[in-house]
């Protein structure tokens, strides 16, 4: 019985000890707090008041008002909080203001003490602060102004469970006695003082699974938190300190982003007290372009198709033999490589070609990103600087066809061109009897064709669209050029 009434009393305790906060003032000093001084400046002291105001919340705030103390006289004005247990891992957080522009001398104390609430001699000072200091402790708790309330916090966990008294203290020497200003020092207003559990800060931060268009960032929870805030950007862009997510889980999926661009990201943990921690970060990712894997792969939506690129723009995500099933001996995914995705509209044959500016690349097809570096639909691959040509890949209509290109090692800049074919197509392009304006264009006839189609242009110009200039032989002189 004993056992069970030390429960109930300790419970009891420590319920009474968090009862007196938050504390608003709205109906002024509660009974429970004390107002004291040194015997100087007794005039005015801590108050329930309106002046000044806004208050930060409610009807009031807690004021010392400032007054003529007599030259070279110091007043210490005193507000006390009521005895309370200091939980773990906790914070004193309350809301602050000044009323005067300039630096007039005045000291803002936290002072405090185990065994009183009357006796001054009993407290010692935790924190102390300048005007000035006091308005850029401010501005880190929001405030704008010297005269615009900013949250104050301060750690208590030096005194984890111990039972205490909290006093706000303002000091202020009179240097001078011809006028309020400066010589009256400054005035403290105070409002919504609470005692919380300090919500931690997270670490080690983290973005995975990072995609063209999302990332999915994640942290480690050191405390009570249950939700986050994250406010991102890019990665040259400046923080605000203001959230952009509110309420977000661990880990958190970010979407919306660019391919192929920096960014970075800032988080912080929401208690159930509404608290908040630090923000924590920048972790710096980088979100992939398309085509750097099978499952974010570059879309071929129409044909012809033709794209100039490098695969040094792209990672290596898959590595080894593009498969047994391909017929080609070596590691030819072992390189940088680059994922297109192709789904015709028709059912019939295409030519892919693959025109690399180097050695020891490879162009390959496959029917599903689970097949690539296995079973292979069409491939070619060798150690030249030849372009790589599939001249007759039969597709059907609404079947998604994988392209890869890649490389014994390292990176290779290439030409992928793609179009559909009715007949198989003239081989062999060759140019006789060249002048300084024409020459006569030759081609082969692998098929039994009996109509062509031709384009002469400068070099390096895109690849042809539409129809070309009509031909009944297997060549075509041409002149103009």
């Amino acid at each position: 019985m004993k056992k069970i009434t030390l429960v109930i009393f300790m419970s009891l305790m420590s319920f009474l000890g968090y009862a007196q906060f938050p504390e608003s003032f709205n109906t002024g000093i509660p009974a429970a707090w004390h107002v004291m001084d040194n015997g100087t400046g007794t005039v005015k002291s801590w108050t329930g008041s309106t002046a000044f105001g806004p208050p930060h919340s409610g009807a009031q705030h807690a004021l010392a008002d400032r007054e003529d103390l007599g030259l070279n006289n110091t007043s210490e004005d005193w507000l006390v909080t009521p005895q309370f247990t200091v939980p773990t891992n906790s914070q004193l957080r309350f809301w602050a203001k000044m009323t005067a522009p300039a630096d007039y001398g005045t000291l803002f104390q936290l002072r405090i003490s185990t065994t009183s609430q009357t006796d001054r001699a009993s407290f010692t000072t935790f924190k102390q602060w300048t005007e000035p200091e006091l308005e850029t402790a401010m501005q880190a708790g929001g405030s704008t102004a010297y005269n615009v309330y900013g949250e104050i916090v301060q750690s208590l966990t030096a005194y984890a469970g111990q039972n205490v008294y909290i006093a706000f203290v303002k000091v202020h020497t009179q240097t001078g006695d011809s006028s309020p200003n400066p010589y009256w020092g400054d005035r403290w207003a105070i409002d919504d003082v609470n005692v919380i559990q300090q919500c931690t800060d997270p670490s080690a931060l983290t973005a995975t699974q990072i995609t063209p268009t999302s990332a999915q960032l994640g942290w480690t929870n050191t405390g009570p938190a249950t939700s986050w805030d994250i406010e991102w950007m890019l990665s040259a862009d400046t923080p605000t300190g203001v959230p952009d997510i509110t309420g977000a889980t661990n880990p958190y999926v970010l979407s919306g982003l660019a391919p192929a661009t920096n960014y970075k990201y800032y988080v912080r943990s929401v208690c159930s007290t509404g608290a908040t921690s630090n923000w924590i970060g920048p972790f710096a990712f980088k979100t992939i372009p398309y085509g750097q894997t099978c499952a974010a792969p570059i879309a071929i939506t129409a044909l012809p198709f033709t794209e100039t690129s490098n695969t040094n723009l792209f990672g290596n995500t898959v590595t080894g033999s593009p498969g047994a099933s391909c017929g080609i001996a070596g590691n030819y995914l072992n390189g940088n490589d680059v994922f297109y995705a192709f789904t015709p509209s028709f059912t019939g044959v295409v030519d892919i070609t693959m025109t690399p500016t180097g050695t020891n690349s490879g162009l390959f097809v496959y029917g599903s990103c689970a097949n690539v570096g296995s079973i292979c639909l069409a491939g070619v691959a060798n150690t030249a600087a030849t372009p790589r040509n599939i001249p007759f890949l039969a597709v059907t209509a609404g079947t998604t066809y994988y392209i890869v290109i890649s490389s014994l090692s390292g990176t290779i800049p290439y030409t992928l061109t793609i179009q559909q074919v009715g007949c198989p197509p003239p081989n062999n392009l060759g140019a006789s009897g060249i002048s300084q304006s024409g020459a006569t264009l030759t081609w082969g006839n692998p098929g039994g064709a009996t109509a062509w189609e031709y384009v002469f242009q400068p070099q390096g110009g895109s690849f042809p669209t539409g129809a070309g200039t009509p031909a009944t032989t297997t060549s075509a002189p041409v002149t103009g050029l």
